[in-house]
């Protein structure tokens, strides 16, 4: 069976016309795209990130609480919006880090308001502010923005079960210990 060409070499061939129509048309495609290729080619003085971290904040959100008073907590989507929006902010550590953090907090927040939930609800969350506590290690500079948002989830998370609270203060201290070694 023939593979077939990879993109790279794909686009080698093409005059520079034809890619800025090819990567024209990609933008067309989704918002996402769009957004990526904004980023990627604008200098980071015009690009407003807050507003794209804003978009994907709400849409975490809406993912947990729906548009109601009670829960709809759509992990599923809630973690490809994270993703996704990761992808297209990935030359901005601090703004990813911020997301992974923002989806723990509102998952807590969800439990500290409505009760426990099962334990793969707990499993994603944990597994998320892992995520978030390795892109710190990876980019120290920023645990000073994130620290006093650690200790309040720290704090928010005392009483919810599972385990969940010694996995969360656990990661916090190994990322306490991981930042004041740098």
């Amino acid at each position: 069976m023939k593979r077939s060409p990879s993109i790279k070499t794909l686009i080698k061939d093409l005059e520079p016309d034809e890619l800025r129509e090819v990567i024209l048309e990609l933008s067309k495609l989704s918002p996402k795209n769009k957004q990526f290729l904004k980023l990627y080619l604008q200098s980071s003085d015009a690009v407003d990130l807050e507003s794209i971290v804003n978009e994907a904040k709400k849409k975490i959100h809406g993912h947990f609480y729906g548009r109601s008073m009670f829960p709809k907590v759509d992990l599923s989507n809630a973690r490809k919006a994270v993703n996704e929006y990761s992808k297209v902010l990935k030359e901005y550590p601090s703004q990813v880090a911020d997301l992974k953090l923002y989806y723990v907090e509102v998952g807590t927040e969800i439990t500290n308001d409505f009760g426990d939930l099962n334990e793969g609800f707990y499993s994603s969350l944990e597994s998320m502010f892992e995520g978030f506590c390795k892109q710190i290690k990876k980019y120290p500079v920023y645990f000073n923005q994130f620290e006093d948002r650690v200790h309040e989830l720290q704090f928010a998370c005392q009483n919810i079960g599972w385990g969940y609270c010694d996995v969360i203060n656990d990661l916090a201290f190994e990322l306490e210990e991981a930042a004041q070694t740098n």
